[in-house]
Order: C-alpha cells, then structure tokens, then sequence
C-alpha cells in the first residue's frame, strides 16, 4: 500500500532508496543480480540540514552525483508530518465501484483538506462471515435474516497532501530520477525484514548505525525502500 507513479524505470534496473531525516539524507541501491539473492547492495550517507517537509533538490542532486550510483527509480519513505492514515469499515456486500465510492465519502469527511488535493490509497481486509451455514427452522424469518447479515470489510486508507507528492515527483526529476514510489516507512521495513528471512546470505551494511545516523530500524526501511523501487 503506497502511492505508485505511472513514469517508471525498467523493473531490472538498479532501484534507489530514499530516506530522509533532520540529520541528512541516506541512499540505498540494490541492483538485481541473476541468481536469487544474489543482488547488488550499496548505500550513501550524507550528512547536512535538509529542507524539513521537502525535499532539497540541489542536496539530492549533489548525493546522486557523490555516491556513484546509476539508478534511477526510486522510493522514499512518506514523512511522518505528511502522512495520514485512517481505518473505515465497508459493506461487504459493496460492488468494487460502490466500495471505492464508498471510501472517498469517508474520506472526505475527515481530511483536513479537500480530497482533490489529495494522493491516497487503500488496502481492504475481507470480511469473514461467523453466521453458521444453516439457520435453525423454528426461529422466525427477521432473526435469520438478520444473523446472515454481511459483516463489513476493514479498509486502512494512506493519504498524503497532492502538492507534496508532485512537489517531491518534481524535485526528483530535477535530480534526474524517476520517483516509482512514496509509501509509509513501517511497509518498506516489512519488506526488508521479509527479504532477509528468506535469504540467509544477506551481507551485513558496512559500518554501525550510529556511524552514519540511521537506526537499526530506519536502516531495515532504507533498504526495504531500495527493494520497493525495484520490484513496484
């Protein structure tokens, strides 16, 4: 769940990924290799004031340029300040173009801006149903109906202000990147995490953490974001 743009780089190319902070911005490129696990993994700190809601094309130019890297699509981590996440309950019983109709009415009614001037996406859980197969014969009619009801589907919704999104779609394309993807960093974390469980010779990133300001965590988000770039 993310926001995906259309203008894409080849899937085989080296992805880039995009993490930044109050202390600098960090890169990751993961260029697949031929064999399963066998892909290409590089990063690239650099430390300096960023723009605090944004993204500072002259430093992400400039980082591009340092770090030697050749790919071009890319993923960055959504911003905690930009992102809003809610959670709705739909009618299962909903037509796929009912549902979506459904969602933006809800929507609407708790952004605090207009939902044209939004980016958002959605990912639904179905709803299991617990009413048993067989009702019963001596129970009335009302009481059937109503135990066969429909439960409701859950619906997690990311929503992000439009203009930042084409602001920072912008600003890469300046810096001569394709930006494949903006998505919550918890999800690019779960990528990774799931990427090293299924390949044990994953090499370890040079250096610690704290040498280069990331967190274990926002180091797990930075290479998941890298992953993301390439297999979106």
């Amino acid at each position: 769940m993310g926001m995906r743009f259309r203008r894409m780089a080849n899937s085989q190319s080296a992805g880039l990924g995009l993490l930044v902070t109050d202390h600098g911005m960090a890169l990751a490129q993961i260029t697949p290799g031929l064999a399963e696990g066998d892909d290409n993994k590089h990063w690239y700190w650099q430390p300096q004031p960023l723009l605090h809601n944004g993204l500072d094309v002259a430093a992400l130019s400039q980082a591009r340029q340092r770090s030697g890297f050749q790919g071009r699509s890319l993923a960055m981590a959504i911003p905690p300040a930009q992102l809003l996440t809610y959670q709705f309950a739909s009618d299962s019983r909903l037509h796929p173009h009912q549902l979506h109709a459904s969602v933006k009415a809800q929507l609407q009614k708790v952004l605090p801006w207009p939902l044209a001037e939004t980016v958002w996406d959605c990912q639904i859980t179905p709803a299991v149903s617990t009413a048993p197969a067989t009702q019963p014969a001596h129970r009335p009619a009302w009481l059937n109906q109503a135990l066969q009801a429909q439960p409701s589907h859950t619906i997690d919704v990311l929503a992000v202000p439009r203009a930042w999104a084409l602001a920072c779609e912008d600003a890469c394309q300046q810096a001569g990147l394709q930006l494949r993807r903006l998505e919550p960093a918890w999800q690019a974390r779960q990528r990774w995490q799931t990427y090293v469980q299924q390949h044990t010779d994953v090499g370890a990133r040079t250096g610690s953490p704290a040498e280069w300001a990331l967190s274990e965590e926002e180091d797990a988000v930075l290479w998941g974001l890298a992953l993301g770039a390439v297999s979106a």
